[in-house]
C-alpha cells in the first residue's frame, strides 16, 4: 500500500463528514465500491495502486443534491489531482484520474482502461441489490419525490443501465445477475402499495 494512501483515506473520510454527505454517496458509500473494485480487481488482474486510489476519490466532488445539474466525474478531477498530489506523487496520476473522469454516465467519456472499467462496475454494482434500491429512495428523498417515483426511478434506471452500457468486466457481470432482480423485487414492491 502506498505511504500516503492511509492518509488520504483521513483527510477524505474527513472531507465527507464535513460535508455532511447523505447515504447515498457517503463515506460507506465509498468503502463500498473500494471494496468492489478491490475484489474485481484482482479477479480481472487490473492494478491495484490505480484502483484503490480512483475508487477512493471517484466521488469527491460529488453534492448529494446534484444528480441532475452537474458533471461531478469531471469536476472530481480537478479535486483529485491535488489530492493525488499532496498524498501520492508518484502514483499513475493520469490513469486515476482517467478512472474518474470515465465512472459517471454523465460526464461522457468511455472507461479506456481495464483499471477505469473496474471503477465503473464497482461504482455502478453499489447502485444494485436492496442497498441499491435504497441509496435510490434517499436520494430522491433529498430530491423532494416521494417514494414511489424514487421506485419508478431506480427501475427505470437499472434497466436503462443492463440495456445500455451495463457492466466491462466478466467479474461484476457475474456478481451483477444476482443483484438486479434484489433491487428491482424491493421497488415493485414498494410501488404494489402505491396509492
Amino acid at each position: 500500500m502506498p505511504s500516503g494512501f492511509a492518509a488520504a483515506k483521513v483527510f477524505v473520510r474527513n472531507r465527507f463528514a464535513a460535508e455532511h454527505r447523505t447515504p447515498p454517496h457517503d463515506w460507506a458509500h465509498a468503502q463500498r465500491v473500494m471494496a468492489w473494485a478491490r475484489r474485481i480487481a484482482v479477479a480481472e488482474n487490473a492494478d491495484d495502486e490505480i484502483v484503490r486510489w480512483a475508487a477512493l476519490l471517484h466521488d469527491i466532488a460529488r453534492e448529494s443534491k446534484d444528480e441532475f445539474t452537474s458533471d461531478h466525474a469531471r469536476d472530481g478531477v480537478t479535486i483529485a489531482r491535488k489530492i493525488l498530489r499532496r498524498f501520492a506523487p508518484h502514483t499513475n496520476e493520469n490513469a486515476i484520474l482517467h478512472a474518474i473522469a470515465a465512472h459517471s454516465r454523465r460526464s461522457n467519456i468511455l472507461p479506456e482502461t481495464l483499471e477505469a472499467r473496474v471503477i465503473w462496475d464497482a461504482d455502478k454494482l453499489d447502485g444494485l441489490g436492496a442497498m441499491g434500491a435504497e441509496r435510490y429512495i434517499i436520494q430522491g428523498s433529498e430530491l423532494g419525490w416521494d417514494i414511489y417515483r424514487s421506485a419508478r426511478y431506480y427501475i427505470k434506471t437499472i434497466n436503462n443501465h443492463m440495456a445500455g452500457r451495463g457492466f466491462y468486466t466478466a467479474t461484476a457481470k457475474k456478481i451483477a445477475a444476482g443483484r438486479v432482480s434484489e433491487g428491482l423485487a424491493v421497488c415493485k414492491a414498494i410501488l404494489r402499495d402505491e396509492i
